[in-house]
């Protein structure tokens, strides 16, 4: 197809607000994307719809509403034949058995020591639940996976939007017919801990929206982040009126502070580093957790700072995958978070 060029005029303000798009696309992408790429997509997109409505039939009103009443007759029949959700979801092709339970257990395991939302945020299960927005600071939520945190500044209340993290493991027909015990274990276990990755990266954005340098609260820039600069950031919540409860450090941040530590005594130690969501020491009355989400910054997160909605946890059903000689599982989550107000964490960073 021969590309043609076009011309347009469009108010100035939103060039500019097609370029932030594109700079955000392009950052959460990494590639190249610039306003004119959305633009070019938005008009294709639009050509494409009025191609597949043109190549709808023209029916009957009275027609169509009969079919619909005819097909949803049907699926009643069908959906009242299945004593139980199993039975339902089987007629898709997912079916949850003793296999898929085993497997959800040890993935659920390996997802939960690796959460650190579940670790820092207070787990709430009520996913209709409204919050009470501070009167002091915004509050912070993830509309949607990989989305840039919203800022809430307006009304006395809010809710948390959940949205689903998934993965969808495959095990060759050889290694099922082998009944290795270990293929299935490390198959469960990798899949655990790539959803904890992902919801780490969500919470991680989430941290730094608050801790941002905005119109709401400044980061603390440091030359260097050190056992004295640190401080900073923990009285920083103290003058909040704030109890800093978790300060969470990338690893190479945390292997630096570790070294210093053991020539420089004070109210802080160090313990062998992990990449869990467990503690690896304290920084005065901060337990300190490590993540590789975070880079050159280091944040102090109150107590009470937010909640990890869970609406779903962590579930496993299996699919077929006969074409590729497969067999395959669908595990997935689903869940929102939200902290509750910026002035629950203070950032310190390094000067750029």
């Amino acid at each position: 197809m021969k590309a043609e060029p076009i011309s347009i005029r469009v108010d100035g303000a939103l060039v500019d607000v097609l370029k932030e798009e594109a700079r955000r696309q392009a950052y959460q992408k990494k590639s190249d994307i610039s306003y004119m790429d959305l633009i070019r997509d938005a008009v294709q997109g639009y050509a494409s719809k009025i191609e597949q409505d043109a190549m709808l039939p023209a029916l009957d009103g009275e027609v169509i509403l009969g079919n619909h009443a005819t097909v949803m007759s049907n699926l009643s029949s069908v959906l009242s034949s299945c004593s139980n959700e199993s039975e339902w979801l089987s007629l898709f092709g997912f079916i949850r058995n003793p296999l898929s339970s085993s497997l959800q257990d040890h993935a659920r395991s390996a997802y939960e020591s690796l959460s650190l939302a579940r670790a820092v945020l207070t787990l709430e299960t009520d996913t209709g639940r409204n919050y009470d927005r501070s009167l002091y600071g915004p509050a912070y939520v993830i509309e949607r996976r990989g989305a840039y945190p919203d800022v809430i500044i307006e009304g006395e209340s809010y809710l948390v939007p959940t949205f689903q993290i998934a993965c969808n493991p495959t095990i060759h027909l050889d290694k099922i017919l082998k009944k290795d015990l270990n293929d299935l274990a490390n198959l469960a276990s990798q899949s655990g801990t790539s959803i904890a990755r992902e919801e780490d990266a969500n919470f991680c954005a989430l941290l730094a929206s608050a801790g941002a340098d905005n119109e709401y609260r400044k980061p603390i820039e440091v030359e260097s982040i050190t056992l004295s600069t640190l401080s900073q950031g923990y009285d920083m919540l103290v003058r909040d009126s704030q109890t800093p409860k978790h300060l969470l450090l990338s690893p190479s941040t945390f292997s630096s502070l570790s070294r210093m530590a053991a020539s420089q005594p004070g109210n802080w130690s160090f313990e062998p580093l992990r990449m869990d969501n467990q503690p690896v020491g304290h920084y005065q009355d901060a337990v300190i957790r490590v993540t590789d989400r975070i880079e050159d910054s280091a944040y102090f997160v109150a107590e009470d700072a937010g909640y990890l909605v869970e609406k779903q946890p962590l579930k496993a059903l299996i699919h077929p995958n006969p074409t590729r000689l497969r067999g395959s599982v669908v595990m997935w989550i689903d869940i929102g978070m939200t902290i509750i107000a910026d002035y629950k964490v203070s950032c310190v960073k390094c000067k750029s």
